[in-house]
């Protein structure tokens, strides 16, 4: 069940942590580069006013920066902390799901084209576990 919006739930993390918008920004920008997201002052604006909700990419990059869950970012009444997904998850998210068949089907993908799909995902796990402050460990 929603409880609030996006806007309210940023002017929130606003005021609990003494940000601006410019610092919201400065704190998205290496998941903006490293998601090749282009997120601005224009855009938070317009979440900040209510007039627009981010895209699933936007949205990510916000929830990361912020190290927020993305379902309270926009409202919903659930755990605010990030992390609190990775230990509540009774079942497979469609993402899961997902990375399974892409594991499974991994040997059928050209060596070139599967080194780069796992370089990057690789390099998405380690932004991803850096955001939630989990250490990566030694490889």
């Amino acid at each position: 069940m929603k409880k609030e919006g996006i806007a309210e739930r940023l002017k929130k993390i606003m005021e609990e942590r003494d940000l601006k918008q410019v610092n919201i920004l400065e704190l998205a920008k290496p998941f903006c580069e490293k998601f090749d997201v282009k997120l601005g002052k224009s855009d938070l604006s317009q979440y900040m006013s209510g007039k627009v909700k981010p895209g699933a990419e936007k949205l990510k990059v916000l929830a990361l920066a912020l190290k927020v869950n993305e379902e309270w970012l926009l409202g919903y009444d659930v755990n605010e902390n990030a992390t609190s997904d990775l230990n509540g998850l009774n079942s497979e998210t469609k993402t899961e799901q997902k990375l399974k068949l892409l594991a499974r089907h991994l040997d059928e993908i050209p060596d070139d084209k599967r080194e780069k799909l796992i370089k990057n995902f690789e390099d998405s796990i380690d932004v991803y576990l850096d955001a939630l402050g989990i250490p990566k460990e030694d490889k």
